[in-house]
């Protein structure tokens, strides 16, 4: 699979949109869904980079404009892995530091939605610390409204999946006696991956992911999978 890395440096401070479910503020030609009264500069960051990645650039600043209509087809399950460490930051800094913000996620979704012509499925799932409370994420994400806009705009259905399969709770650093809960996980299951020669651990994927390698962590773009 061939690489490709695009990146934008800004010089002014950019501050997330803070109106779920995170509407782009310009009507642009490839989007016929609602329009924020407020700017949205992470959308418009997004969708530049996907511009700057050379994806459908003959098509670009018209309405056919489908920058990932050639790894995402229609009717593919695709899956949004973010990155959810935490549902708190204990180092007192943002919390947007240990958690994608929903307007990235909500700008990606759009895209992939296109390429889906309507059909197929958009989960969004993660696998946080082992302490972390996946509820309080999907609230502060603000993952519910994105969610309704889809199903009542679209009659689409977002899924969001906790693959953990337990959580446990620490205090002081320690291990609570009896924390350990089991948890739903990946609803396909789940397979034991060796990778042999390429890295001396052995990774055990969710079905969800639908790819022969994953290095979390690592930003990729897959017919099945995108990872930020």
């Amino acid at each position: 699979m061939n690489s490709k890395v695009a990146f934008k440096i800004e010089e002014n401070e950019i501050d997330y949109p803070v109106e779920p479910p995170f509407h782009p503020g310009i009507p642009y030609p490839e989007y016929n869904g609602s329009i924020s009264e407020h700017d949205n500069r992470v959308y418009d960051m997004v969708r530049n980079l996907l511009h700057m990645l050379g994806y459908d650039n003959e098509n670009y600043g018209t309405p056919c404009w489908n920058p990932l209509k050639k790894i995402i087809c229609k009717g593919n399950v695709v899956l949004l892995k973010p990155n959810y460490v935490m549902h708190e930051n204990r180092g007192g800094d943002s919390i947007w530091a240990v958690i994608t913000h929903p307007s990235i996620i909500r700008a990606i979704i759009d895209y992939v939605y296109k390429a889906l012509e309507g059909e197929g499925r958009v989960i969004i799932a993660d696998a946080p610390e082992g302490e972390c409370d996946f509820d309080k994420i999907v609230a502060l994400s603000s993952l519910s409204a994105i969610a309704e806009y889809y199903r009542e705009t679209y009659d689409f259905k977002i899924e969001v999946y906790d693959l953990r399969q337990m959580r446990f709770e620490y205090k002081n650093g320690v291990l609570l006696d009896n924390s350990r809960s089991k948890l739903g996980g990946d609803p396909i299951g789940y397979t034991i991956f060796d990778l042999g020669n390429f890295i001396d651990i052995t990774f055990m994927f969710t079905h969800s992911c639908q790819l022969s390698v994953l290095i979390r962590f690592h930003c990729i773009i897959h017919a099945s999978l995108i990872s930020f």
